[in-house]
């Protein structure tokens, strides 16, 4: 693993174009860098390493949802503290599993409905990414369909769950010192509510290697249903 010039994340040598040096982290001055610099130089230095990202061949995938909140004029996110489980401590969006016979977008917003006691109107959630991560040590692949939404029903507060403790933050506060460091690079692109793709690859919490490229709402539809057509064949092979 090198380290990119342009931002200091660790990134494959055939995925970053600039490379000084090497490291083994991904170290705190780098990641206090600006966000919006650091974002925009994955989304055009390392757009080129797409041709890889989220196929379908390869490991094992899991399909799950994750809701980002943030009404206009995108000033301000709703965010949970995971109380429990997997990523527990850190801030994060809402969401969860796809359940057998459940569509993603259903999917999304059931975990809401569940994590946050909040609902939105249908016209309210935004598809805008789909991103793969992968760990060390784990065969499976997290393929994550992550939503922005941009109004709750009946102007409802969000309430805590046993599984999220919710909290609104400005967009200038967000607390990425306690959030996944992936969130960092991608979080400005959710905002302004662009559509992109991503590859992030983990050991535990620590980012080795990340892919980020815009992309069109057209492309996250596909990837979303070739998902559901993925699982509607699991489903059915198991039921075999």
């Amino acid at each position: 693993q090198t380290r990119c010039s342009g931002c200091g994340v660790r990134c494959a040598p055939a995925f970053a174009p600039q490379i000084r040096g090497s490291s083994a982290t991904v170290d705190a001055a780098v990641m206090a860098a600006p966000v919006g610099a650091r974002a925009a130089h994955h989304v055009t230095s390392h757009a080129a390493a797409t041709g890889r990202m989220l196929s379908a061949a390869g490991p094992p995938r899991k399909a799950c949802t994750l809701v980002l909140v943030s009404p206009p004029p995108h000033t301000r996110v709703l965010l949970g503290l995971k109380k429990r489980g997997f990523g527990a401590g850190f801030w994060n969006g809402f969401g969860g599993k796809v359940e057998k016979g459940e569509g993603i977008v259903e999917a999304a917003h059931r975990e809401l409905e569940e994590e946050a006691g909040i609902r939105v109107p249908p016209d309210a959630m935004q598809q805008i990414s789909v991103i793969d991560f992968t760990f060390v040590g784990k065969p499976t692949t997290l393929e994550v369909h992550v939503f922005r939404a941009t109004a709750i029903e009946g102007g409802k507060e969000a309430s805590e769950s046993e599984e999220m403790r919710p909290q609104w933050f400005d967009a200038k506060d967000i607390p990425f010192d306690k959030m996944w460091p992936d969130d960092r690079l991608w979080f400005p692109l959710m905002l302004r509510g662009a559509c992109f793709r991503a590859t992030f690859d983990f050991d535990d919490t620590v980012m080795l290697a990340s892919e980020i490229a815009e992309c069109s709402p057209e492309e996250v539809e596909a990837a979303r249903e070739a998902a559901e057509a993925r699982m509607r064949d699991e489903w059915a092979a198991k039921e075999e």
